[in-house]
């Protein structure tokens, strides 16, 4: 990765001697500050400029020049490396109480906030945003104190340039950074190498780190792409805790009669790794930006969309081929919610566990705590509380949608599980038809298994997945099973309903069945060794 770095950028200062006429500049960012009305605490906007002006070379300190805002240092190196940041005067809370985030992604997590500052190159950032107050509904769970968004440029950039400084210090401390970029009209790269070396004060505190980064960026159209790829090589000496003194100095530390000492002449920590981050931006008009971020998926799990208060809940079943069942319901924080009903099934002799209780019995089984709210999610959410009206949400089928998976094996025996985050903007504690066992998925090894999508209330009125099966013993086909009990939905809603529910089922034989109410219900079938795409017939 240095070779390469070193490569690029000898080969981008000869280009920057060359340097091509510019465009004018397009500027596409990840704020989440530009509608100030949902902002009701002190905000602190650093510009790049006065980034550049500062004389500290380091993030944290720059930023703990602004009212209400300490730094805590580690390892006590300096350079921003594992430093945390107490806002609003927390103390020893301040870890769980406010967030750090490097383009709108966290860099802190819950247990946690020590940031390695040192790794961000001070000339890659555009701006920084600071929030003292309760950052929540910006940024989720852990920023009641506060948050900092370090923000870079991720578009094109239009001057071509060649950055160097070196620096020399006390105990043996000496610094370079290197940079360049070179436009090329709709595309622009930018690299940069950091070195810092300090031999520290105490014997076993030296400090050596290698970081660079390469950044591509481009404009098709009304579309930017960015690739950014970052690495790091660090090695921190460890010389523990100062020993106490005996004798006339008892009370007094053991920088007394050697202020350089170690207790631990060995130890050290190491970090080498790298990231990759990568994503496009479309410019809707001359005001909005949406951010995809190559993170389509609102269905489960991460980036799920909320309940009505801003909560992403999960529920999801299991059932063998045995009749074993297992389901969890209104479980935050837990990535896997179908995993979680696995353990349900598999380690207790209950079916179902909700709330508070199933994430207990998570933790207790080895899952973590996680933040499932992404930036997209929480943007949507904010746009339907400008509204604020539940029933919003029950029309078109783009806002809600479920994951069930039917499986037989080479013996004939059928399972299934049904997953989701459920119906968009829920009112708070709502539990929807996925972890309901005849609901949201059945399973009857004698006769096949079935499973819904779309409106849960629907399909929990009808225990729409047990009629599917019913039908299917009564000598239904699978397809005109699952016909059948759409059609009943719509006799029972009216003709015009817009409400959308599809159901997926599968024979004991290995036939397959399908149907929906409305467009865009598409199922995946995986049989000998092919996968394939199929869109369902609706009746609508």
């Amino acid at each position: 990765m240095n070779i390469l770095l070193t490569f690029l950028i000898v080969f981008f200062y000869q280009l920057y001697l060359k340097a091509d006429p510019k465009l004018d500049e397009i500027v596409v960012s990840a704020s989440k500050l530009q509608d100030e009305k949902i902002i009701g605490s002190t905000v602190y906007i650093i510009s790049k400029q006065d980034i550049q002006n500062y004389p500290s070379d380091t993030i944290p300190e720059l930023i703990a020049k602004y009212p209400g805002i300490k730094l805590k240092d580690l390892y006590g190196t300096g350079f921003g490396v594992k430093q945390s940041i107490d806002i609003r005067g927390f103390g020893d809370t301040a870890q769980s109480n406010s967030v750090i985030l490097l383009n709108g992604q966290r860099l802190t997590n819950i247990d946690l906030n020590l940031v390695d500052f040192s790794s961000i190159p001070k000339d890659s950032i555009d701006r920084i945003e600071i929030i003292i107050g309760n950052s929540s509904v910006l940024y989720g769970n852990n920023s009641s104190a506060g948050s900092i968004n370090i923000i870079t440029n991720q578009s094109i950039i239009d001057d071509d340039q060649v950055n160097a400084k070196i620096s020399f210090g006390s105990l043996g401390k000496f610094e370079n950074f290197f940079s360049a970029s070179k436009n090329f009209k709709n595309f622009s790269i930018k690299g940069n190498q950091n070195q810092i070396f300090s031999d520290g004060f105490r014997r076993n505190n030296e400090y050596n780190q290698t970081n660079g980064s390469l950044e591509f960026a481009a404009k098709f159209s009304d579309f930017n792409y960015y690739l950014n790829m970052q690495n790091i090589n660090q090695r921190i000496g460890l010389p523990g805790d100062v020993g106490v003194n005996t004798g006339n100095y008892s009370s007094s530390n053991g920088f007394h009669t050697d202020p350089r000492s170690t207790d631990t002449p060995h130890d050290f920590s190491q970090k080498n790794g790298y990231k990759i981050f990568y994503g496009f931006n479309h410019n809707l008009n001359n005001n909005d930006v949406i951010d995809l971020n190559l993170k389509p998926n609102q269905s489960v799990g991460i980036g799920g969309r909320p309940d009505s208060e801003g909560n992403v809940t999960l529920d999801a079943c299991i059932m063998d081929s045995n009749g074993n069942a297992g389901a969890v319901g209104f479980l935050q924080n837990i990535k896997h919610p179908i995993s979680v009903a696995r353990k349900v099934m598999e380690n207790t002799d209950h079916v179902m566990l909700a709330g508070k209780g199933a994430h207990k019995f998570a933790i207790e089984n080895g899952f973590s705590n996680e933040d499932l709210l992404t930036e997209k999610s929480k943007n949507g959410w904010l746009e339907w509380k400008k509204n604020n009206n539940i029933k919003d949400t029950w029309g078109p089928n783009d806002d809600h949608d479920t994951i069930t998976s039917l499986a037989q094996d080479n013996d004939g025996n059928i399972a299934g599980a049904c997953t989701t985050s459920g119906l968009a903007y829920k009112l708070h504690g709502r539990v929807g038809d996925s972890p309901i066992i005849g609901a949201g998925m059945y399973v009857d090894n004698e006769i096949g298994a079935a499973g819904a999508t779309g409106v849960g209330e629907l399909v929990m009125k009808t225990c729409g997945s047990f009629l599917v099966v019913e039908l299917m013993r009564q000598g239904f086909s699978a397809m005109e099973a699952c016909n059948e009990a759409v059609n009943r939905i719509v006799k029972q809603e009216g003709n015009k309903t817009k409400l959308q529910v599809g159901y997926i089922a599968l024979g004991k034989d290995g036939s397959i069945g399908y149907a929906s109410i409305q467009k865009g219900f598409q199922y995946a079938l995986y049989k000998n060794g092919n996968n394939k795409l199929f869109d369902v017939k609706s009746i609508f």
